[in-house]
């Protein structure tokens, strides 16, 4: 394990562009090509990870970035989010974050944040707190716990909104159901996933279900949800007694396998797949989840292992990661969006040369012409190219993710993937 660089003490709290010159004059063409192919969106998803809702969100940062061009997109943002509302008060009715509704409210209540004039009513989004709050007095909770499709995005969504008695119960609700669903053993505390909840083929590989590694499936996200709720001091005693255990468990894992962490652990200790660099899961997932918590806790240790990972990962190129597409999840963009993040809240050059150099491969990879800017997705299965438009996988995501490499603009829109870090 190296050792990790020094933190900077540079005073800016300001969120610095990292890409200059050619880079910078290619990212910004790659925006506005994306913005032309996403301004009428494919029909059927209204969703905050592949559909509509998350669509708006890119052109609501947009217009924070193109002076004389601001009201159109927020205008086209604000039109592109009633649709969504539209079709969530019609038909749909999943309370999964990235998939369902609370997504969907969520981006609601943060582009109204951004565009506080954009929306006429104070709050749109009352009914679906009651809702939330009595879903998740459900107990004993059966259902997911993740950031996904669980109780750490609900969570997610409950952040975002104002305080409220409704907001503090539906926090205090989550809570008390993670405190439940846990596993507490002499390592710490960790979350299983049940056999019912994992899709069939990793039934087949996990009949008893497993531990998750990934911020976006696993105890990763639990671990910034909590951090989050102790800094703010919401449920915060409950919080922390979780959180302490958590990272105890997942800095265990790296004692016993090394620097790489695997995407899933088996109940009697054995790793899945590891070695990977993505969003989604592998090195940057936990270091992430780290770093959040080191800094939200000021807990030194906490971020001196985050760091520490992170920087084993900067020793590697991506194209060692077999990175074929630009997506968040487990592209390019999610890489350098990680990397950049890091950059921000530390200062270590290093990790600004990482982010930098993702960009890059990212802007490299693009092919204009082809569907959604030249940012199509590989889809692993069929082994073949993808038009995908959203925010998780697609061109929305990877243009939001260059608008933070080229514009002053901190894209707290990252708050969704559990990857918001403090300035500076």
């Amino acid at each position: 394990m190296t050792a990790p660089e020094a933190v900077s003490d540079v005073p800016s709290c300001q969120w610095q562009p990292l890409l200059e010159n050619e880079d910078r004059a290619l990212a910004e063409h790659a925006i506005l090509d994306i913005a032309a192919a996403l301004w009428h969106p494919p029909s059927g998803d209204v969703s905050l990870s592949g559909g509509v809702a998350g669509i708006a969100l890119f052109f609501a940062y947009l217009a924070q970035g193109q002076s004389g061009s601001e009201e159109r997109f927020v205008a086209r943002s604000v039109e592109l989010i009633d649709s969504a509302v539209d079709a969530v008060a019609s038909t749909f009715h999943v309370p999964a974050f990235f998939s369902g509704f609370p997504g969907i409210a969520w981006a609601v209540e943060h582009i109204q944040r951004i565009h506080p004039s954009a929306f006429p009513d104070d709050d749109l989004n009352g009914d679906i707190d009651a809702a939330l709050v009595s879903f998740t007095q459900k107990s004993p909770w059966r259902a997911d716990y993740d950031l996904i499709k669980g109780l750490v995005g609900l969570g997610i969504y409950a952040l975002e909104r104002p305080p409220s008695e409704n907001r503090e119960r539906l926090l205090r609700n989550i809570v008390e159901r993670l405190s439940e669903t846990a596993v507490n053993d002499e390592r710490g505390t960790a979350w299983m996933t049940a056999p019912l909840l994992l899709p069939d083929w990793q039934r087949e590989m996990y009949p008893n279900g497993y531990f998750n590694l990934g911020l976006s499936h696993g105890a990763p996200g639990v671990i910034v949800l909590l951090a989050r709720l102790v800094s703010l001091g919401i449920a915060a005693d409950e919080s922390r007694a979780m959180l302490v255990p958590a990272v105890r468990w997942m800095l265990s894992l790296r004692v016993e396998r090394g620097d790489a962490f695997p995407s899933f652990v088996d109940l009697d200790g054995t790793p899945g797949p590891g070695r990977r660099a993505a969003w989604c899961y592998g090195n940057l997932s936990v270091a992430t989840a780290l770093i959040s918590a080191g800094l939200l806790c000021s807990d030194d240790e906490w971020l001196h292992e985050g760091i520490s990972l992170a920087q084993n990962v900067t020793a590697l190129t991506i194209e060692a990661f077999g990175i074929h597409d630009g997506g968040l999840c487990h592209g390019a963009a999610g890489i350098a969006h990680l990397f950049n993040r890091m950059y921000q809240a530390t200062r270590i050059e290093a990790f600004r040369d990482a982010s930098v150099h993702a960009f890059r491969h990212l802007l490299s990879i693009r092919v204009p012409g082809l569907d959604v800017a030249g940012f199509p997705a590989w889809d692993v299965t069929e082994q073949k190219w993808h038009p995908v438009a959203g925010l998780l996988g697609g061109a929305a995501g990877v243009g939001l993710a260059l608008m933070s490499a080229v514009w002053p603009v901190e894209p707290t829109w990252d708050r969704a993937l559990l990857t918001e870090l403090p300035v500076g």
